[in-house]
């Protein structure tokens, strides 16, 4: 997400994940490149989805970029389903 014009912008997460391996799964936000708030830290069996959600209000100056990343803390990846995932993000003053 590019903002066109500065402000406060809420956005937000929510969807199922799968495979998880029973690794540490990591979602955050990124503001122009790097790590902004807390990332999201979750665990789960591999025999089933997990649900993870989260928000976030940010300050942002026209052009500043946010993007939401998801991976896990081992070699092998992390996956949010694109038909079972919803993320949103827009100006709220």
């Amino acid at each position: 997400f590019t903002a066109p014009i500065a402000g406060l912008y809420m956005f937000g997460f929510w969807g199922l994940s799968y495979p998880h391996a029973g690794h540490a799964n990591i979602i955050s936000y990124h503001k122009n490149g790097g790590i902004i708030g807390n990332a999201i830290q979750f665990t789960g069996d591999t025999a089933g989805h997990m649900k993870a959600s989260g928000s976030i209000i940010l300050e942002l100056t026209a052009t500043n970029t946010v993007d939401l990343r998801y991976f896990q803390n081992t070699s092998s990846s992390a996956e949010a389903y694109s038909t079972q995932w919803n993320m949103y993000g827009y100006l709220i003053g």
